[in-house]
């Protein structure tokens, strides 16, 4: 279990969690056990154990110098989140049935893959990009192009993409350009690279997500892309069809695609990968954390990442997270002061969990957790 005594009741979103709590050891080896693992009904469940977690400190024995002293290993730092639902599933590209879902998703994801771009304090931040394309900075640019007859352009007062029908004309584009930053690796040591963004553009070109389930702006993005190419290892650009200025994607930089490991799945039919279990349920990241077990209806778990490419600066600064599901907001309160956990995610608690309201600031009141209302 954690070894922080206070625990805390999240009201507000937490996902500063997992890249940012003191510097720890150096982490170990990269954990090589990852099993998705499910609950037998009536039976003990599943579970990976990995044998680097346990480690004992040196002793001095009677018959060596009784001078040399040896400093214990301190135990790992570890933290339990707890959520009100499990993800179904961890593939970036795909959305939820649920808000409660996808939050639970993102929780996870975060912790893995970290960014690609963040937002703090209501701006965009890159993560594992070197700078975002602005028209100021000169990474993002509207140029002018001739259109030929029968070219895919962009209809913006019909917001339809068709072939142009009449004569040559002149049309303006925009063109953004991202560069990665360098010695970014994925979880398995593969160097991430601008082709594996580029990679992630070819999956959803060709039919990798639920388009039940996938926010429409991701196909209608793709559908309006001209080109979506790597320059070099840390370079991408994305050029819009003829007639797209899209300001949203100004603001918001959705022209980068999130990277998928082409190593792993360059091979995969794309349509196959939404139920693939290698990038659902057991994705390699480039982020402070790695998978090291889930346990299906019951917990998630992972640990450092020794080739996060922040590890330099002692991140992350614990050691390992557990994701526990509790779906019932009165059990997760009731775990959060028993110290089953260490936080309690915002999406517990709601509107309808307003008569825990007085259980909770009972609790505050006794110095067993901090509650944070939003």
């Amino acid at each position: 279990m954690s070894q922080f005594p206070r625990h805390s009741l999240i009201l507000t979103i937490v996902l500063f969690i997992v890249a940012s709590c003191a510097p720890g050891a150096n982490a170990g080896p990269l954990p090589t056990l990852l099993v998705v693992a499910t609950s037998a009904a009536g039976g003990a469940s599943a579970r990976a154990t990995d044998a680097s977690r346990s480690t004992q400190a040196s002793r001095l024995s009677s018959t060596q110098n009784p001078s040399q002293t040896f400093t214990p290993t301190p135990p790992p730092k570890s933290l339990t989140l707890c959520l009100s639902t499990e993800p179904d599933s961890l593939y970036q590209y795909r959305a939820y049935g649920s808000r409660a879902k996808y939050l639970a998703a993102e929780h996870v994801r975060q912790a893995l893959f970290d960014g690609p771009i963040d937002t703090a304090g209501f701006e965009r931040k890159p993560v594992i990009l070197e700078s975002l394309p602005t028209l100021e900075n000169g990474g993002a640019l509207i140029e002018t192009v001739t259109v030929k007859t029968g070219e895919r352009y962009y209809d913006a007062a019909k917001d339809i993409v068709a072939e142009w029908p009449n004569a040559d004309a002149q049309m303006q584009r925009l063109v953004m350009t991202y560069t990665l930053r360098p010695a970014v690796l994925w979880s398995d040591g593969a160097p991430l690279t601008a082709d594996d963004s580029v990679f992630a553009f070819e999956v959803l070109a060709g039919g990798g997500f639920d388009p039940t389930m996938q926010p429409d702006y991701l196909p209608a993005l793709v559908q309006r892309t001209q080109s979506y190419e790597a320059l070099d290892d840390r370079t991408v650009r994305w050029t819009g069809l003829p007639g797209f200025l899209d300001r949203t994607a100004l603001a918001t930089f959705s022209t980068f695609f999130t990277p998928l490991p082409r190593h792993q799945f360059g091979g995969s039919d794309p349509t196959q990968l939404t139920t693939n279990i290698d990038i659902t349920h057991q994705p390699i990241g480039w982020g402070p954390y790695v998978m090291t077990e889930w346990v299906v209806g019951e917990s998630i778990k992972l640990a450092r990442n020794p080739r996060y490419f922040r590890a330099a600066e002692g991140l992350p600064r614990i050691d390992a997270l557990t994701f526990r599901f509790v779906p019932d907001a009165a059990s997760a309160l009731a775990d959060l002061t028993a110290g089953k956990c260490d936080v309690v995610l915002h999406d517990s608690f709601g509107r309808k969990q307003a008569d825990l309201i007085p259980a909770i600031d009972a609790a505050a009141a006794q110095g067993g957790l901090v509650a944070q209302y939003a």
